[in-house]
């Protein structure tokens, strides 16, 4: 159900995206401040660049936040290992003692 629901939004704003990029096609000019550089380009590009360059950044820094959550899961991984092989290596515990079953309405067990 998940994995439905994140399709249908992807899908969705993908086809918000064609649409933004469809209905603003005009020519706008960025000149980048320091250099005497200017660019021009519809807007549909700039916006979804721009937007592009932001789920970059973001991905970025979420990668780079949750390092230390993937190197605990990695140390983790290699102690569970470590002590499974160490619970193999161990004798198997003995068996508990047989209960004796008494039959229904006896009063003592044999």
């Amino acid at each position: 159900m998940m994995r439905f629901l994140s399709w249908f939004v992807t899908i969705a704003l993908l086809l918000i995206a064609l649409g933004f990029a469809l209905a603003n096609n005009e020519a706008v000019t960025l000149s980048l401040w320091p250099f005497d550089a200017a660019l021009t380009m519809p807007l549909s590009v700039l916006a979804l660049g721009l937007l592009f360059i932001g789920f970059l950044l973001g991905s970025l820094i979420m990668w780079i936040a949750l390092l230390p959550t993937r190197f605990q899961a990695c140390r983790l991984r290699r102690e569970l290992a470590a002590l499974e092989e160490k619970q193999q290596a161990m004798p198997a515990p003995p068996s508990p003692p047989q209960k004796k079953r008494c039959w229904f309405g006896a009063r003592k067990c044999h």
